[in-house]
């Protein structure tokens, strides 16, 4: 978990304190893995006209490891509340990884997700925007 006073004088609306709780667990078969993420935020921040938001992320994944290759696949779903009115922001995001290690400590990945949020409600500014995307992105990770 994380705690945060509450900020005044910064730029926007004062903020009121805020707790962050974070869970996770992880379990590998062989080669084969499975995992569950939970994450309740407390006031993650509050919009301009004073209200605050509370939101929970759930998100899972799995994946396979062959030879020097590791497949994955996840999914997480978010939900955002205003305090005090039925306003809620959604946003989903599916992700499909590859990783290749080249040599001990020297790993190539790449991955494919889509990302799609949903606003019910009136929400002010950018966040009352529905939104949809297409990522792709490849690294390296170097390890020593």
């Amino acid at each position: 978990g994380s705690f945060e006073g509450q900020v005044e004088n910064s730029p926007g609306p004062n903020r009121d304190k805020q707790q962050f709780y974070q869970g996770a667990l992880n379990f590998t078969f062989g080669n084969f893995a499975v995992g569950g993420v939970f994450e309740y935020y407390n006031n993650l921040f509050t919009l301009d006209t004073g209200d605050d938001i509370d939101a929970w992320v759930a998100g899972g994944g799995v994946a396979y490891t062959m030879d020097a290759w590791t497949f994955g696949a996840q999914y997480s779903h978010q939900l955002s509340d205003v305090k005090g009115n039925d306003d809620q922001f959604t946003m989903d995001r599916a992700v499909l990884t590859a990783d290749y290690a080249l040599g001990p400590g020297i790993n190539v990945d790449g991955e494919v997700g889509y990302t799609w949020t949903d606003v019910d409600g009136d929400l002010p500014g950018d966040l009352d925007d529905n939104y949809d995307a297409w990522e792709i992105g490849i690294g390296t990770a170097l390890t020593f």
